[in-house]
């Protein structure tokens, strides 16, 4: 699904695999689909995770790209809190992949990563405090 914010886009995708593509500005991005790969360049996008169901093992390809933050929202989860009990952050010092421990899905932010050895990004709090994305909750 390709689309630009002047149309403001709110794509949904039901079963199959998905490809997301923002345009330019601002988009809203969701996916329930196994290997959703989204790419939305320029602008503030938000990328849309329903932590009620296995959203599958999502790509976020550009997350932050042209010094934007992204936004990645996770609904059905009261706060950053409860989504650190709730799931992991990995960093392997390239990519960061959070994942959902009750189903399994995942989400992978590529090059976002911290070098290896100097520490790394290990929660969704501090997820949360890289200048690439921010982490919204909605109950």
């Amino acid at each position: 699904m390709y689309g630009d914010a002047r149309y403001e886009i709110e794509d949904t995708s039901t079963g199959g695999d998905d490809t997301l593509t923002g345009g330019t500005g601002d988009d809203d991005l969701y996916g329930d689909a196994p290997v959703v790969a989204a790419t939305a360049t320029a602008g503030s996008d938000t990328f849309v995770f329903d932590t009620a169901t296995d959203f599958g093992d999502d790509i976020i390809h550009d997350a932050g790209i042209g010094g934007v933050e992204d936004t990645l929202q996770f609904e059905g989860v009261a706060s950053i809190a409860a989504l650190d009990a709730a799931g992991t952050v990995v960093d392997d010092g390239t990519d960061v992949v959070a994942t959902i421990t009750a189903t399994g899905a995942s989400v992978t932010i590529e090059g976002i990563g911290i070098a290896a050895g100097v520490g790394g990004i290990d929660s969704f709090a501090e997820l949360d405090a890289t200048a690439e994305v921010a982490v919204v909750t909605i109950p």
